[in-house]
């Protein structure tokens, strides 16, 4: 029995490490089933924290590769069901980026971690446009309050819509 248990298990290594490899050149409209394997095994992972952990190691490996785009979005859907401390580092240095940083925001905004409050708060530095706009949101859907005195200095932006979001995050945090 223990061989047909150590047997599955390195069989499903094998499979993850396989899907974990397809999925880092998908585009959208290809087959789905890599995509489908990971995800059920995010999934499955609920209530095993190892599992979990090791998930995020090679989420965290596949944000810092030349994967997709699309992989990478992928990745960050998955890490919004599951994301911790783990994954923040390479999530942060995607949310200046303006191709990146709507995928970043979406994994970053339902991670717990104090760490995805304080990659929000450094990004407010370095980001401009768009993907600055996205991170002043977000910090208003986590109802961050240790980001109100820098939304308070964004709230009076020569730029509209800048100032805009600024004064609608604060209002979100109501501090």
């Amino acid at each position: 029995l223990l061989l047909i248990i150590i047997t599955s298990c390195a069989t499903r290594e094998v499979e993850l490490d396989q899907a974990l490899q397809r999925i880092t050149t998908y585009k959208f409209g290809e087959n789905r089933e890599a995509l489908t394997k990971v995800a059920d095994l995010v999934t499955a992972s609920y209530g095993f924290p190892s599992i979990r952990l090791l998930l995020e190691k090679q989420f965290a490996v596949i944000l810092r590769s030349d994967a997709t785009l699309e992989c990478k979005e992928f990745i960050c859907r998955q890490l919004w069901i599951m994301g911790t401390d783990v994954s923040v580092p390479e999530l942060a240095k995607m949310l200046s980026d303006e191709k990146t940083s709507d995928m970043a925001r979406y994994a970053l905004e339902n991670n717990p971690s104090p760490m995805a409050g304080n990659a929000f708060r450094e990004a407010l530095k370095t980001a401009q446009g768009k993907a600055l706009i996205g991170i002043i949101n977000s910090l208003g859907e986590r109802r961050d309050s240790e980001s109100v005195e820098a939304l308070k200095n964004l709230s009076t932006s020569s730029e509209e819509e800048v100032s805009f979001a600024a004064a609608a995050a604060l209002k979100k945090i109501g501090n």
